[in-house]
């Protein structure tokens, strides 16, 4: 019944969205009020589990990430994070994140052969990926002196200044799976990887640009802000259609 509910709400949700301004965001709505959050965490606490059906919109933004923009940043934070950053941000998340990349790397490869034998990508290792991507995204924007909320040490989403949601696709097309495991290399890691390296030489000179603007100002400049953030955008693209997160080529663009 959830099922066939779902199935009957998405085209109707994807053409609502389709026929609107702006990017499509990803939104999960109850299937019995037509109620409507932004992220999947609301939706739960809202609702309550195993009361109402919830379902994300997921063919409108397979791949969601967002660092909501801070009005003001404090100057004390900014010479703390600049200093002394590495001692209590990369030492202590490095390292956990560092030992979890073995883990991830493992994962994938466990997913891969079960998706190639079943076309179903496991659920909780789908879990674990997101949450390690989430937890990077976390430590990339507190480093990047785009939030002052020191990132928690979880897989799990929360009310963070930056957010990754990544609906989850039970069904993963082998053929797929197969062309970007061996072959992603050739046909995503080059012109993506090559597009990347030059944005990240672009996002650097404004990241240092920012530093004194907001040592002086307080403000993050909100251009800047916006591509660096589609920066970081356009890189976990790449990694969750490499990592069979979805199977949606990612966009060359810098936009959600």
């Amino acid at each position: 019944m959830a099922k066939n509910a779902i199935e009957t709400l998405a085209p109707q949700l994807q053409r609502a969205h389709n026929g609107g301004a702006g990017p499509p965001k990803a939104r999960w709505r109850s299937v019995r009020s037509g109620t409507e959050w932004p992220n999947r965490r609301l939706a739960a606490h809202n609702v309550g589990a195993g009361t109402e059906v919830l379902m994300a919109e997921a063919d409108a933004a397979p791949v969601r990430l967002d660092v909501e923009y801070p009005e003001q940043l404090s100057r004390l934070h900014l010479l703390l994070k600049s200093f002394l950053g590495w001692l209590y941000v990369w030492i202590p998340h490095g390292i956990i994140l560092g030992i979890l990349a073995y883990l991830v790397l493992a994962l994938h490869v466990i997913a891969f052969i079960i998706v190639l034998f079943t076309g179903r990508y496991p659920r909780g290792i789908f879990d674990i990926m997101v949450g390690y991507h989430r937890w990077s995204l976390r430590v990339d924007a507190y480093t990047n002196l785009m939030t002052d909320r020191y990132p928690p040490f979880s897989f799990s989403a929360g009310d963070d200044a930056a957010s990754l949601e990544i609906p989850y696709r039970e069904q993963v097309s082998r053929g797929s799976a197969a062309l970007r495991f061996f072959l992603g290399w050739l046909y995503v890691l080059i012109p993506h990887g090559i597009a990347l390296i030059v944005l990240g030489i672009v996002a650097l000179v404004m990241l240092v640009i920012s530093w004194f603007a907001i040592l002086f100002t307080g403000r993050f400049p909100r251009g800047m802000f916006d591509f660096i953030e589609g920066t970081m955008r356009w890189g976990l693209r790449v990694n969750a259609y490499l990592f069979l997160l979805n199977d949606k080529y990612p966009p060359f663009s810098l936009k959600a």
